[in-house]
């Protein structure tokens, strides 16, 4: 029991290394973090820790790398980069998502679009994929990903 409040470093981790802060934080704030070799995974659901700060530390944590998707199981999350990311969706990268194995291909939206039209052609049955997010997630970009990559697969 011991301690009720600890003193932690705040952003260590930013790439700047400027923002380096200490804060008195309360026990019942803090919360477990996954080791350091998690950091960055490609599927949520595979981490120790799965509260909503180790999550979001996992979706910085790539983001940080350019990374804007990652899987919580079977669902692709993104998040909007508000910048033109020309080579995330070029064409070398979309034929790079036609037929691929999909368990070891990255998260990407042509990842989601390829399942889909795998699924349809093993099957022969009607495939959905639900976009969901708030006002200006992208929502409406990734349904164009979405399209250009099923006219041209």
């Amino acid at each position: 029991e011991g301690e009720t409040s600890y003193t932690v470093k705040v952003g260590s981790s930013f790439p700047s290394g400027r923002a380096l802060l200490s804060r008195k934080v309360e026990r019942e704030h803090m919360f477990l973090a996954n080791p350091a070799g998690m950091d960055g995974a490609q599927d949520m659901s595979r981490l120790s820790n799965l509260s909503q700060p180790c999550l979001l530390h996992n979706v910085m944590a790539r983001y940080r790398c350019g990374l804007i998707y990652c899987y919580t199981g079977p669902l692709l999350i993104s998040v909007n980069p508000f910048q033109n990311l020309a080579s995330t969706y070029s064409s070398d990268t979309l034929q790079s998502y036609v037929g691929a194995n999909l368990s070891k291909a990255e998260p990407h939206v042509f990842a989601a679009a390829e399942s889909a039209r795998q699924g349809l052609k093993r099957g022969g049955r009607s495939q959905s994929i639900v976009i969901s997010g708030e006002s200006g997630s992208g929502k409406t970009e990734a349904a164009k990903h979405i399209m250009k990559y099923l006219a041209r697969s």
